[in-house]
């Protein structure tokens, strides 16, 4: 099939990029059945690269002549509540960076839209990684320093960028993940957005993003009214998964970084009393590994003089950075990595300073010293 001359110019290219080889795929491969029997609209082209974990005796609903069982990867066009077939890739890896860079540019090559979108479903495991896959060697995952150089080749060899990146994985709302897209993808990604804390293993229902954006009337709409509308609409619907809208400009995310360390250094100037400090505060909970920062700067200037005019400033950035929710409306933001305790500190502490929000940072001696 010559898919240039069968798919016209659309409002919307959704390029889907599904990891399920894993204890996830029963999930995935639900999600992927709604979206066939959601799309049937001529304006939105999508497009899924699916991998299946081996299963004796998969049972899904009846969808026609892919309701097989089948593993591996493979390539789907969806149009008009159909599902073609394009490539069964065989074993193939999701995980590995070039896996994913090949999707990108076949699919937003062969399928030319105004817009691009591009939604990963898998596994995620904050800074450590994302895409997990079983293989026969063992599980494997995508560094987030991989994925961010993966987008940055991307918009060089297509001189495309992706208007809309959505993460269907956990322990994404991080400012260390957002800092090292906005960094280093070469401004490949204009918006992102994430859930907030924890995915259910159902996943995000990201079908209801694509009923969204394959309304008619959406093109009127620019884009900042466009990232408004999919996330308010999903989070009005009940949904377990809130969503944030995160602008990944990277002027921003270098402001917010000199901030961070302009504070962390106040902090550090009693660490102990930091350390007691946050142990009472009622937001942070003693099980978990991130703190936001929103309510750690509305909770601790009075403590820490001086730290005001950073505070202001800092809240200042995040409502230019995080353009849903508005923190004044509602006091939720993005978190930082504040391990609980000295041994999920040793355990991940090599992995974190890799990333590059944690170069020359004065979070990551806070953090060591706390620890």
């Amino acid at each position: 099939m010559d898919y240039k001359q069968s798919y016209a110019h659309s409002n919307w290219t959704v390029l889907i990029y599904a990891a399920g080889n894993n204890d996830l795929e029963y999930y995935i491969y639900q999600q992927f059945q709604l979206i066939i029997n959601s799309i049937d609209a001529e304006n939105i082209n999508v497009i899924v690269q699916i991998s299946r974990a081996p299963r004796v005796g998969q049972q899904h609903y009846n969808i026609g002549d892919i309701n097989e069982v089948w593993h591996g990867t493979r390539r789907y066009i969806i149009k008009n509540k159909t599902a073609v077939l394009v490539n069964d890739l065989g074993e193939i890896n999701m995980s590995r960076p070039n896996t994913l860079l090949d999707f990108l540019i076949w699919g937003s090559s062969i399928f030319p839209s105004r817009n691009i979108m591009l939604i990963l479903s898998g596994h995620g495991a904050g800074f450590v990684g994302i895409m997990k896959e079983n293989t026969d060697k063992g599980a494997t995952i995508m560094g987030i320093q991989g994925f961010a150089e993966v987008l940055a080749v991307f918009k060089k060899i297509t001189k495309k960028t992706i208007d809309v990146l959505v993460f269907d994985t956990c322990f994404m709302d991080t400012i260390e993940i957002l800092y090292e897209i906005a960094i280093n993808s070469n401004a490949a990604v204009d918006f992102a957005i994430i859930p907030k804390n924890n995915l259910r293993v159902q996943g995000l229902p990201y079908y209801e993003i694509i009923e969204i954006i394959k309304r008619e009337n959406v093109h009127e709409l620019n884009i900042n009214e466009i990232i408004k509308l999919l996330t308010t609409s999903v989070n009005s619907n009940k949904s377990d998964s809130e969503l944030h809208a995160i602008h990944l400009l990277e002027d921003d995310f270098i402001i917010l970084k000199k901030l961070i360390d302009s504070m962390s250094e106040a902090f550090k100037r009693d660490s102990n009393k930091f350390k007691c400090r946050i142990t009472n505060l009622e937001f942070y909970k003693l099980n978990e590994d991130f703190i936001d920062l929103s309510n750690l700067l509305n909770q601790t200037p009075p403590y820490y003089p001086g730290l005001g005019k950073i505070q202001i400033e800092l809240l200042e950035v995040l409502n230019k950075i995080i353009i849903y929710p508005e923190l004044n409306v509602k006091d939720v933001g993005l978190k930082l990595f504040l391990p609980h305790n000295s041994q999920v500190y040793s355990k991940y502490y090599n992995l974190y300073i890799e990333m590059s929000f944690c170069r020359d940072n004065g979070w990551v001696k806070l953090v060591r010293e706390i620890n």
